[in-house]
């Protein structure tokens, strides 16, 4: 049953890194099919295009992104992600404290076993 668990917070875990992944890749193709670092600068707000952009088109500042929560990315993901990160090593914890258990059984049962031979 932990073997599944851990096998599945893996898996899910692996999925995270994808999507992060593909995500970082899909804004390198958009950046470089624009002009390259320029664009892809003022796609992140830190040029003077982005600035000249808003002024012209006039754009209210209620519509612009504001970063919230922890390094830019909202809360609801900092969370999921660090429960993600927690329910990983707790998995892979379970996993060390049942083999351990499963270890300390056999020990047990093969210094018991020559002993009931004798017996029976």
């Amino acid at each position: 049953m932990m073997r599944n668990v851990a096998a599945q917070t893996v898996f899910v875990l692996f999925l995270a890194l994808f999507q992060i992944h593909a995500h970082a890749v899909d804004k390198r193709e958009t950046a470089l099919s624009r002009g390259g670092a320029v664009a892809f600068a003022s796609q992140e707000g830190e040029g003077p295009d982005i600035e000249w952009f808003k002024r012209e088109t006039g754009i209210s500042p209620k519509y612009v992104e504001h970063e919230s929560g922890v390094m830019g990315i909202s809360w609801a993901h900092f969370f999921a992600m660090v429960f993600l990160i927690l329910s990983f090593f707790l998995a892979l914890l379970a996993l060390y404290l049942r083999y351990r258990r499963t270890k300390e059984l056999l020990n047990l049962i093969l210094k018991e076993g020559p002993q009931n031979d004798r017996e029976g």
